[in-house]
Parts: structure tokens; C-alpha cells; sequence
């Protein structure tokens, strides 16, 4: 029964059957080049890997955001925001759109933040839009630091 009615009105697909998301941990190590053609330095990039279950439906539309960060950010590396509460769109890889639509069983990556080998104590927020001097966060390796994240298609 639920299938004919699937089948006669394709719209209830995405209300009978929601996206499936799996979501883990990457890390990537990329040559970003600054000024000249032969000036590159390593930028490490950590990232989500979001996967959409195979026979299950797609995403359309999605976004991850993070929520707040502990402690709280710095605005251009100087400034600590008053609050950890943040509420912005993370920066898709590759393609930086906003919002992306995720296949069954494809496989994408969105940037937390990138750590460059010249300023190994600071992470700039992957952003999909922000201030032209960033968001960083002080990495200090005593003291935990973690971000709250969310998505939604």
C-alpha cells in the first residue's frame, strides 16, 4: 500500500522516506599557493566526510552549520567574540556552494577550518561567507577545544 502510494505521488517520498546521512572525520593536506607562482605553503584542512546511504534517498538542499565553538572565536585573530555562539555556514569542499545535493551513496567534504604550517597555533574557520579578516580559532594544545555542528538538507 505505501508503495502505490509512493508511486502515485512521488512528493510523500521525501516525507515516508528521509535522507540517511553518514558523517565522519577527514583530514587533507593540500599546496596553497600565496603570491607568486612559486610561493606554495601546506595547509592542513579539517574536514567532515558526509556520505549519503546507498538505497536510501539523496539530500537536496544541504548545509552544515556551525552552531558555537569553545572557547570562542577570534575575530581576525585578535578580538575573542563575546559569545561561542556562532550559527554559520561551513564551506563546502572543492565547489564552496552553500547547499549541496548529495546522491544516493556519493561521498562529499565539507571544511571545519585549515591550519597553515607558517601559523601552526592558529585555525582559520572554513566559512561559506564571513568577514574578509576570518574567524580563528587559538589552538592550544593544552586545553580542549571543540565546536558544536549541524546540518540540514
Amino acid at each position: 500500500m505505501g508503495a502505490v502510494i509512493v508511486a502515485l505521488f512521488p512528493q510523500t517520498r521525501r516525507v515516508v522516506w528521509r535522507p540517511r546521512l553518514r558523517i565522519t572525520t577527514d583530514q587533507a593536506v593540500f599546496n596553497v599557493r600565496r603570491g607568486s607562482l612559486r610561493d606554495h605553503i601546506p595547509h592542513a584542512y579539517a574536514r567532515l566526510s558526509v556520505c549519503a546511504r546507498r538505497h536510501q534517498p539523496g539530500a537536496d538542499g544541504l548545509q552544515v552549520s556551525l552552531l558555537r565553538c569553545h572557547p570562542p572565536a577570534r575575530l581576525g585573530g585578535r578580538d575573542e567574540l563575546p559569545q561561542g555562539e556562532l550559527r554559520v555556514a561551513l564551506r563546502w569542499a572543492y565547489t564552496h556552494a552553500d547547499a549541496i545535493t548529495l546522491n544516493p551513496g556519493a561521498v562529499r567534504y565539507v571544511d571545519i577550518c585549515e591550519i597553515r604550517r607558517d601559523e601552526p597555533n592558529w585555525a582559520r574557520l572554513a566559512l561559506q561567507r564571513g568577514p574578509e579578516e576570518g574567524y580563528y580559532l587559538l589552538l592550544d594544545h593544552h586545553a580542549d577545544t571543540y565546536s558544536r555542528l549541524s546540518s540540514a538538507p
